[in-house]
């Protein structure tokens, strides 16, 4: 299993309700969207560790880098959620239930 910060739950959380899996995705602003500016850079090396481990995909789209979360990882992240929902807030159990 896997280990991921609160950070990159908080990433994984999000596109994944977002239902940004590969083909679809999401702009870096839009990832961050939400955050104060003083968490934005840990927010920000998360997004880069996901992409280095291979969980999150780039895509150029209009001159940014866009985001999404690969299908061969889809159960594997969900699990994760649901094994952290109790410990983070922004984890809610209603939002795993919906996921596509």
């Amino acid at each position: 299993m896997e280990e991921f910060s609160e950070y990159e739950l908080f990433i994984l959380n999000k596109i994944t309700i977002m239902n940004r899996w590969c083909n679809k995705h999401i702009s870096r602003e839009d990832l961050l969207k939400g955050r104060k500016r003083s968490d934005l850079g840990y927010y920000g090396t998360a997004i880069d560790n996901l992409v280095k481990r291979g969980i999150l995909k780039v895509y150029k789209s209009q001159g940014r880098n866009d985001y999404c979360l690969l299908k061969a990882h889809r159960e594997m992240v969900i699990s994760e959620l649901k094994e952290n929902a109790g410990k983070y807030p922004f984890i809610k159990p209603f939002h795993l239930e919906r996921i596509r």
